[in-house]
């Protein structure tokens, strides 16, 4: 008779018991639905990488600071690695799409493409090439850009500096991090006097100056 009722009283406590963890699964699943989204997000890495910015990326996008002080984007150093932020603190660095597509204005967190692309190996190798480029060439002791453009497809990549000189005229330099005919990172300005400016296609990985009159200097990033 004991063993019977200890046995009872076993099937008892388990069948409670199995009650009690089936309710809380379920609660843990309700929970799980209604805050999936908050969950991924706060789950998801806080960088995009390349890779992932070139999906979410459908054509260029320019980085610049705003404010009331002259602001421009300056180089920084950041746990040893080069980065960029705004010359004075009034400024507020932001980021525009060149063209709206799926609503990405409204769905793509701006920020994190902002600072995924200040993080990106490449844009820190073109920031500390060119800033002494800047000065070598252009004489420009106080390295400072107007804006810095992107643009991102597949594992290409496609850095524009922009920059006033010391006569006040506006300057640009280019950064491809694949160059598909020699695979390798090349560093490209068109010098001239019809606005020369710098392009690159790339599908075909050929880079150009906007004018037959132009001289391009190409250099290869060791």
């Amino acid at each position: 008779m004991k063993k019977i009722l200890f046995v009872s009283f076993l099937l008892i406590v388990a069948f409670f018991a199995s009650c009690t963890k089936g309710e809380v699964l379920s609660k843990e699943k309700q929970l799980t639905r209604s805050e999936v989204v908050a969950q991924d997000y706060q789950n998801r890495s806080l960088y995009y990488s390349q890779s992932s910015l070139a999906r979410l990326i459908s054509d260029k996008v320019t980085i610049a600071c705003s404010g009331t002080c002259g602001c421009k984007v300056e180089r920084t150093v950041s746990q040893d690695t080069w980065t960029s932020s705004c010359s004075c603190a009034d400024c507020v660095m932001g980021i525009t799409f060149s063209r709206k597509q799926l609503n990405l204005s409204e769905t793509i967190d701006k920020k994190k493409v902002l600072e995924s692309l200040l993080r990106l190996p490449f844009y820190g190798e073109a920031l500390s090439d060119i800033t002494s480029y800047i000065k070598d060439y252009y004489k420009i002791e106080k390295v400072h850009f107007d804006e810095i453009e992107f643009e991102i497809k597949e594992d290409v990549m496609v850095i524009l500096f922009y920059f006033t000189d010391e006569d006040g005229l506006a300057q640009s330099v280019l950064y491809a991090n694949n160059n598909l005919i020699t695979n390798k990172k090349i560093r490209i300005d068109c010098h001239g006097s019809c606005g020369c400016k710098e392009q690159y296609d790339l599908l075909k990985g050929v880079a150009s100056c906007s004018s037959d009159d132009c001289v391009m200097d190409i250099s290869v990033l060791p």
